[in-house]
C-alpha cells in the first residue's frame, strides 16, 4: 500500500501542473507557476522532454507558444484539439452530451462544481485532471489517518472514473496535439499527457 500512496503522490503533482496548464492561458505568470510545479515532480517525470522544454521557456518565446496554445485549444477558429470529452465521444463533435453529466456526478462526490454550471461543460479536460488531483489528495489523507476502508473505496471510484472517462478519449486528444502543434513545447505536451495516462493506467492495475 505504501507504493500505491507514493505513486499517488507523484501523479497528484503531475495533475496539479496539468490542471493549471488548461485552466489558464499562457502568460509569464502562468508559465512561472508551471515551472514551480514542475520542480516538485518526481525525478523520472522531470526527465520528460516537455518538462525540460517548459523549464527553458522564456518571455521572448511566449508569444509564439501562446499563439499555438490558443490555436489548439481555444480559437478563434475551431480548435484543433478540442479539450472536452463530449467532442471526442459524440457525433459531430457536439458538447454538453451525456458524458458531461456523468462526470458531474463524480465531481460532486469530492466537492468540485463548475462555476458556470450548464454553460461551461463539466467534461473539460482541466476538470477531469482536477478530479484526479483531488482524488489523489483524498487517498493520501485517508491513508495517513489509517482509514484503509476509505482508501480502497476511493481507489475503486478512481479506477471506475478513469476507465469510463479519461481513458476513452484523452490519448486521442493528445494525438491531435502532437499532430497539429507547431511549437515543440506543445507537441511534447501531447506526449507528456500520454505518459501520465499510461502511468495512471499502470497505477490502477495495482487496484483490486
Amino acid at each position: 500500500m505504501k507504493n500505491i500512496v507514493k505513486d499517488c503522490e507523484d501523479l497528484a503533482k503531475a495533475y496539479d501542473l496539468l490542471r493549471e496548464l488548461f485552466f489558464n492561458q499562457w502568460t509569464e505568470e502562468t508559465i512561472g507557476s508551471l515551472k514551480q510545479k514542475s520542480s516538485n515532480l518526481s525525478i523520472d517525470m522531470k526527465d520528460i522532454r516537455f518538462i525540460k522544454l517548459l523549464e527553458k521557456l522564456q518571455a521572448d518565446m511566449l508569444d509564439e507558444a501562446r499563439w499555438d496554445y490558443n490555436r489548439l485549444f481555444i480559437g478563434p477558429q475551431k480548435p484543433l484539439a478540442i479539450p472536452f470529452e463530449s467532442s471526442y465521444r459524440s457525433d459531430e463533435n457536439l458538447l454538453m452530451r451525456e458524458f458531461t453529466y456523468q462526470v458531474r456526478e463524480y465531481y460532486s462526490q469530492v466537492g468540485i462544481e463548475v462555476e458556470e454550471l450548464n454553460h461551461f461543460p463539466d467534461d473539460f479536460i482541466g476538470f477531469e485532471f482536477q478530479y484526479l488531483y483531488c482524488m489523489s489528495l483524498l487517498i493520501i489523507e485517508s491513508y495517513k489517518t489509517g482509514n484503509m476502508i476509505e482508501v480502497n473505496s476511493l481507489l475503486k471510484t478512481r479506477k471506475e472514473f478513469f476507465d469510463n472517462h479519461p481513458k476513452t478519449w484523452i490519448n486521442k486528444f493528445s494525438e491531435d496535439i502532437i499532430i497539429n502543434s507547431k511549437q515543440e513545447v506543445l507537441k511534447e505536451l501531447g506526449s507528456f499527457i500520454q505518459d501520465i495516462m499510461k502511468k495512471e493506467e499502470l497505477f490502477l492495475e495495482k487496484v483490486k
